[in-house]
């Protein structure tokens, strides 16, 4: 059997918004029947908050810093996602432990590494992505 996980995201996305409950649907190996997960972002610390997008050039600087492990109000999205995302596929064995990974992940460029092995960075990126 496949397994699924739905997460009603921004827009049709799968980002785990930081102003209300993320609502998560997923598939497991004992039924066929979908569990449903909600997940209060405060509850794990994180402010119930969603990051205004600016111009494109704001966005890839925010997309920059979070890259370069920086303490910036946009690593707080990155860790939300990335916590979630690290617990619900077995890699870390609770939320709280997901946010200690993620942020060990970001902060010793080993996200910014694997970005630069899954696609090619254009060059204006890669100074950044270099000092790590």
């Amino acid at each position: 059997m496949k397994k699924y996980t739905f997460v009603k995201g921004l827009e049709g996305s799968c980002d785990l918004l930081g102003e209300r409950t993320a609502i998560i649907g997923f598939s497991s190996s004992k039924t066929q029947e979908l569990e449903r997960l909600l997940l209060v972002p405060h509850e794990y610390g994180f402010t119930p908050k969603n990051v205004s997008l600016g111009t494109t050039e704001e966005v890839i600087k925010d997309i920059q810093s979070v890259l370069a492990g920086e303490p910036r109000e946009f690593m707080q999205t990155a860790l939300w996602n990335g916590c979630f995302y690290l617990w619900h596929s077995g890699i870390c064995p609770h939320i709280p432990a997901g946010i200690d990974k993620a942020k060990e992940l970001f902060s010793s460029g080993v996200v910014a590494a694997k970005l630069r092995e899954l696609i090619p960075v254009p060059c204006h990126l890669l100074r950044v992505l270099h000092r790590q």
